[in-house]
């Protein structure tokens, strides 16, 4: 929210803050906004894994007794009042959403307690690795990664790229 000098404050648990790509999102903002939607009772914005930004923003939805609102409403009416990067891309209509022990909505967690995981992404450790003159340091790093099973990517040239074949590194040219 901005304060009355036009200062951006980002409020809420920094755990909770969603980074879409590098884009920092608060989802207490995008839940305020939301709200604002007369046919909107309840809501609340999480961060759900993304294949290739790392993570995005989704959103579990109560609406008010007898509205026809759909996911594309929503989003429209969202474009509308922030941001295309703080849209929610997923929106599920729920009728209650779920709570934790204490009775209290968590926002950490709510991706697996709906099933809006990915897979893919959930089991295994995913790394991206550019080594340019980072010396033995690096490659020897990229190697104990890619033999701890990690899906490691290298890039390296010279005599770095010999030194990780040295070291037991599988290379596959593109």
């Amino acid at each position: 929210a901005f304060d009355d000098e036009g200062y951006l404050r980002l409020t809420g648990r920094l755990k909770e803050i969603i980074n879409r790509g590098g884009e920092k999102i608060s989802p207490l903002e995008v839940d305020a906004v939301l709200l604002g939607h007369p046919e909107i009772a309840q809501i609340v914005c999480f961060g759900v894994l993304h294949p290739k930004l790392g993570e995005d923003i989704a959103a579990a939805v109560v609406l008010t007794e007898g509205s026809q609102l759909n996911e594309k409403d929503i989003r429209a009416f969202a474009a509308e009042h922030i941001a295309n990067f703080k849209v929610p891309r997923s929106i599920m209509i729920l009728e209650e959403i779920p709570k934790g022990p204490t009775g209290k909505i968590q926002r950490i967690g709510m991706a697996e307690k709906l099933g809006m995981t990915h897979a893919c992404l959930k089991d295994r450790l995913v790394m991206k690795i550019c080594i340019f003159g980072a010396g033995a340091i690096g490659g020897f790093m990229g190697v104990k990664l890619a033999q701890s099973g990690a899906d490691v990517s290298l890039v390296a040239r010279g005599p770095h790229l010999a030194a990780m074949q040295a070291n037991g590194l599988t290379l596959i040219e593109e």
